[in-house]
């Protein structure tokens, strides 16, 4: 075992590997680049190790699998493999997340721009399909009342088993201040479905992701109370052009 000096040290909540969904309380050591865990804290062998020089990304996730303050450690070894760790506290959080950062040198080699975001959704009638680091509170409301078991969560973004109608996606996305890029009805895949079927893609983008979440006195948008999605997916385009005028969205971003 290592013997450096540990950069930090603590209890965190580790997602089980065969156990899905499974959370489980290790003791963690930061030595160097690796990261061990450990069963408690006085063991003196490992239950396994995380190479951070072999990390791709390191990122806060807010809420995964029934659990808060989570981050992900992405891209281990070739199989780009996703470890989700959990904290009791944002404070505790911060201080692991830099930690990882500065062992890893990704805030050096892979700069962010801070000032500028994007993400992008698909939406068909089954289900709904977020890829990109947005704010936990949407996820959360458009995935408000679906089972556990319904929802999922990959190294690209995540996804729910659920209708949500267009203008729904639109109206949260605009309460964050995220503006609508680009509008398609296109085709794809979604995890619940085999084959390819139908969606609406619209890629989105935030020129401030620090910008506080709106007020809960915030009056519900009119997109909040419209109906199912298939509403919209099984209408005409001029409906979609409607949609995209009642939201300020130029036609010019709709991509057939």
């Amino acid at each position: 075992m290592a013997t450096t000096r540990p950069v930090k040290e603590g209890w965190l909540y580790k997602e089980g590997g065969a156990a899905r969904n499974k959370w489980q309380l290790r003791w963690f050591v930061l030595r160097a680049d690796t990261l061990f865990y450990y069963q408690k804290k006085e063991d003196t062998n490992c239950l396994g190790s995380i190479n951070l020089s072999l990390v791709e990304d390191v990122s806060k996730v807010g809420d995964h699998s029934g659990r808060g303050h989570c981050m992900a450690i992405v891209g281990v070894k070739a199989n780009k493999k996703v470890y989700y760790l959990s904290t009791e506290s944002s404070e505790t959080l911060n201080e692991w997340f830099t930690a990882f950062k500065a062992v890893t040198g990704l805030h050096h080699t892979k700069p962010v721009v801070s000032s500028y975001c994007t993400a992008e959704v698909f939406i068909n009638n089954s289900g709904i399909r977020i890829n990109g680091d947005v704010n936990y509170q949407i996820l959360s409301t458009l995935s408000a009342r679906t089972p556990p078991e319904r929802k999922s969560r990959d190294h690209l973004g995540w996804f729910c088993c659920r209708s949500v109608a267009v203008s729904t996606v639109l109206g949260v996305f605009s309460q964050y201040r995220w503006n609508p890029d680009k509008v398609y009805r296109s085709t794809g895949l979604l995890p619940n479905e085999p084959g390819v079927h139908p969606l609406i893609r619209i890629i989105f983008s935030r020129t401030d992701p620090t910008d506080p979440p709106p007020s809960p006195d915030t009056e519900p948008s009119a997109a909040s109370r419209t109906g199912p999605a298939d509403e919209l997916l099984e209408g005409a385009d001029d409906e979609l052009i409607e949609l995209m005028k009642e939201f300020g969205i130029p036609l010019n971003l709709l991509q057939v």
